[in-house]
């Protein structure tokens, strides 16, 4: 059947076929009976079916007659009814050529000729119309989901059929496609499959979008479609080269009914598929750059309807084909020597997929390649450094690729074959050198000896250090503290200069605190405070910074060598000084008895064995070269990387220089264990330890465990038991000295406490005292500093110290009535509210003629405005003394003073008259206080 333009199928008119019969009459027969009944079937604008009733039962034929407009046309002869219905014979003419014409039938039978025919039948009249409505036959289910769509063509002039649907069961009908004239079928995919549909049908002329004239519709045919879509067969992949991540996939498509394709993959030898990608309703695809390279992966397809939003509604899978992706290996390797430490290799890039080039190498003979670097992508060219000098290497490089998570694992293809350098001559001695006052240093610079040197230099050593350009030895004594940055260089024959970047540390030697600055003496009002900050008055000159790191098994302190190694110590107080302060709450997951304790990476998620990683910042460049000795702190890494120390910290148990000093560029020595604090390593190092398996960053039960090895707990465990963890309770900054007050010679003057690392001094009563502040080091040293503090006294702080209150504590009060005001009670050192401390001055004056008189009295030592005046007069009178002999403003060194004594809280003066006593005569004295 021939396709239409819209991709549907139709039925044309059937033709009629004249099969003419010769008939030999070789006897004579009767003629048989007339058939009768004739009668016409419309079925279709140029068809007609004719049926008759069969009255004869031996004819051989049936001979039809039929004129147009009056024209006889030539009789037709037509085969026996032996096989139609009983008494009748159904005949189908077509086509009858001209519409709107009028044409009449009649039939006879006839035995062997026509001259042995029956009569005629009665005659019957046809009018084909021109323009008359289609009827409907059946709509009907296909097994693809879709619907065969069949009517009877009853027009002759029509342009085609317009089709329409709605879906069932409120939907209203709209217009789904078009034929043109002389169609009697549709299929119609596109089709919700399991949904039901209602069609119908009407011709047009003029056009189907502008049609000058319709028939009337049919009556409607329904249908449910299959909710079934064909699967697609005969599924291939082949690749597209150059592409290594891409295939072209081809397939059968079997389905009518479908808007696209899905494309699954999977990993050859996994279980589960994914999906990939979404295609159009095509037999071939193109899959650009969804795939690793060098993977061999399953792929699979399957056919969909959707409709809008709807769920999609899917086919069977196809067949599941297998398919390698390619990924080129780089060619034409080539290795030159540069330098000592340096070989330049060049390929040849034939990839279009690697994210990178990985690069190994080995000494030659050695039995491995080790992994060096990665380089860029594209790459066709990588420097490999840090090569031992005079030494000859073997290179290889391969295109790397990382997969798409949630693999994420390097891929790489072959390898390029091995190519070999030789590197050229340099130092061999170590980059770097460390100072201090406890371990002995010896610095020999070495070079290697392919050929021969002519010469040696340094710069940039510190002062107090000189380079020996003979023997290449460095000797002295620095006089700095910090890094330095030397340079040493070697000529050798032929002219090639090597030259060694040298690394200086010269570190602070273990010491006991100092006292920096001397505390100054203090004077304070009566009742005043001061604050006396310590910082610089005390210094440990080798503890620079420090933390504290609290366990669940005791503290420990590290002494922090920012100096020697400045940006490892930056490194791990941003973790510790980071908002959420990333060791709290870690653990220690190593435990090497005799080697190292390790921590700071991993905190505890969840019962039995889930954990989290400790967020990481940036590695710090490597700072080798302090010693890896029992009780230091050193960064851990990873191996063949130097600089990758970021997160994770241990205490060396023993000895570790030989281990430890040269491996991986040196392991950074950034600290050191305080005080007893390596009780608490060895305490950790002496747990009981094994292999467990742990899931970090809360993976699901199905993800694969990490297995974990030294890994300590506080007791014995089979498996990993998160309570029995060794964790970190609190890693903080401390201060590297600690302050206390060990000695306050009169506490009842001043008060004297630490608070914030100052000296907090409070005055209490009137007095003197020497108070002693203790600094103690990390490492238990001390050191101490004395200071002097004197404090004032005030006539009204002393009454309130004795507890008298309102009139009480006036100055002109006497409240024990011992006829001494509280003003000279609080001078001369008595009580105010106690007759027996009654004190007054003593007189001593002479007996003979024209001796002089002297008054004694306490003056208080530590009164704030308190004045004492003494008088002489000849008379008692009270405006009768003239002479001021001492007021205390005048100090003790004044003339009329005869004798003064010091005590802690006064000092006992005597005062002499000027004027000797007369004989027979009287002189009077008096001390006259006057306070605020």
């Amino acid at each position: 059947m021939p396709a239409t333009a819209s991709g549907g199928s139709v039925f044309p008119r059937a033709l009629l076929t004249a099969f003419v019969f010769a008939c030999l009459s070789l006897v004579a027969r009767a003629a048989p009976a007339a058939p009768s009944g004739l009668r016409a079937a419309v079925t279709g604008a140029t068809a007609v079916t004719l049926i008759w009733d069969d009255n004869s039962t031996d004819e051989t034929h049936f001979e039809l007659s039929y004129t147009n407009n009056g024209i006889t046309n030539s009789p037709r002869a037509l085969g026996s009814g032996s096989t139609a219905a009983k008494g009748t014979l159904s005949y189908n003419f077509s086509p009858l050529p001209v519409a709107n014409q009028t044409y009449t039938f009649k039939v006879r039978s006839y035995t062997t000729t026509s001259s042995n025919a029956s009569a005629y039948s009665n005659t019957i009249s046809f009018l084909p119309a021109d323009f008359t409505a289609p009827s409907m036959v059946g709509a009907t289910p296909q097994t693809d989901g879709s619907i065969l769509l069949t009517w009877v063509d009853s027009a002759i002039n029509e342009a085609g059929y317009s089709i329409e649907y709605r879906v069932l069961p409120s939907g209203t009908f709209s217009v789904v496609d078009s034929t043109g004239p002389n169609i009697t079928g549709y299929y119609l995919g596109g089709l919700t499959p399991g949904a039901s549909y209602e069609f119908r049908v009407r011709g047009f002329k003029g056009t189907a979008a502008v049609p000058t004239a319709t028939t009337a519709y049919t009556a409607t045919a329904s249908a449910l479609v299959p909710a079934t879509l064909n699967a697609p067969t005969g599924l291939a992949a082949a690749a597209l080269a150059p592409q290594e991540r891409s295939t072209r996939l081809t397939f059968s498509d079997n389905t009518a009914n479908n808007v696209g394709y899905e494309v699954e993959k999977r990993v050859t030898g996994l279980t589960d598929f994914d999906y990939l990608g979404d295609i159009g309703d095509s037999s071939s695809i193109n899959i650009p750059s969804l795939l690793d390279p060098g993977t061999s992966y399953d792929l699979r397809i399957r056919a969909f309807y959707q409709h809008g939003t709807d769920p999609k509604v899917y086919s069977a899978y196809s067949n599941t084909v297998t398919y390698v992706t390619p990924f080129y290996a780089p060619t034409a390797p080539v290795a030159t020597a540069v330098s000592d430490k340096q070989v330049n290799l060049a390929w040849t890039d034939n990839s279009q997929a690697e994210g990178g080039y990985a690069i190994y190498a080995r000494t030659s003979g050695a039995a491995t390649f080790d992994f060096v670097s990665y380089a860029a992508t594209n790459a066709t060219t990588y420097s490999v450094t840090g090569l031992s000098p005079n030494t000859t290497y073997e290179f290889q490089v391969a295109a790397a690729y990382q997969t798409s998570a949630p693999r994420t694992i390097v891929l790489e293809s072959a390898r390029t074959a091995s190519v070999s350098a030789k590197s050229r001559d340099g130092f061999t001695s170590p980059p770097y050198i460390t100072f201090d006052a406890v371990n002995a240093y010896s610095y020999q610079a070495v070079t290697s000896t392919g050929v021969a040197r002519t010469s040696l230099s340094s710069t940039g050593l510190p002062a107090g250090m000189g380079f020996n350009t003979t023997t290449g030895q460095i000797t002295g004594t620095p006089t700095q503290f910090g890094v330095f940055n030397a340079t040493l260089s070697a000529t050798f024959t032929g002219g090639w200069t090597a030259t060694l970047p040298l690394v200086v540390r010269v570190n602070r030697p273990p010491s006991g605190p100092l006292a920096s600055v001397a505390i100054a003496s203090q004077t304070l009002a009566a009742g005043a405070s001061v604050s006396v900050q310590l910082a610089d008055k005390f210094a440990d000159p080798d503890s620079e910074s420090a933390v504290r790191v609290i366990t669940n098994q005791g503290t420990m302190d590290f002494i922090l060598f920012n100096t020697a190694t400045p940006q490892t110590v930056a490194n791990f107080l941003s973790y510790v000084n980071a908002a959420a302060n990333n060791f709290n709450g870690s653990v220690f997951h190593r435990s090497v008895p005799g080697f190292v304790i390790q921590g700071g990476a991993f905190k505890v998620d969840s019962a039995p064995n889930k954990f989290t990683t400790t967020p990481t910042s940036a590695s710090p460049q490597n700072e080798p070269g302090l010693a890896n000795l029992r009780g230091t702190v050193a960064m851990a890494k990873l191996g063949g990387n130097p600089n990758s120390a970021t997160d994770q910290f241990f205490v060396s148990l023993a000895d570790n220089r030989s281990i430890l000093d040269q491996q991986n560029g040196g392991f950074t020595v950034f600290g050191r264990v305080a005080g007893n604090g390596m009780t608490v390593a060895d305490t950790i190092a002496a747990l009981p330890n094994a292999t467990y398996d742990v899931r970090f960053d809360d993976p699901t039960a199905s993800k694969p465990v990490t297995s974990m090895e030294n890994w300590p707990l506080t007791s014995a465990s089979a498996a990993m038991d998160v309570t029995k963890v060794v964790s970190i309770t609190s890693l903080a900054p401390i201060p590297v000295l600690s302050y206390s007050v060990t000695a306050n010679t009169n506490p009842a003057a001043v008060s004297a406490t630490i608070s914030n690392n100052s000296l907090q001094l409070q005055a209490v009563g009137g007095g003197q005292s020497s108070v002693t502040v203790t600094a103690t080091d990390l490492d238990g040293n001390t050191v101490t500093q004395t200071v002097t503090v004197n404090t004032s006294e005030s006539l009204a702080s002393w009454t309130a110290q004795l507890g008298l209150t309102g009139n009480s504590a006036l100055a002109t009060a006497d409240p024990d009535g011992d006829g001494l005001s509280n003003a000279e009670e609080f001078a001369f050192l008595s009580l105010p509210n106690s007759r027996a401390s009654r004190s007054r001055p003593g007189f001593n004056v002479g007996t003979a003629p024209g001796a002089y008189g002297e008054i004694s009295f306490p003056v208080r030592k530590f009164a704030t405005a308190l004045t004492y005046t003494v008088e002489a007069s000849d008379s008692p009178a009270p405006g009768a003394w003239p002479t001021v002999l001492w007021t205390s403003t005048s100090g003790f060194s004044a003339p009329n003073v005869s004798a003064h004594t010091d005590a802690a809280d006064r000092t006992d003066v005597t005062i002499r008259d000027t004027v000797a006593a007369p004989a027979g005569g009287r002189r009077f004295y008096r001390v006259r206080v006057t306070t605020p």
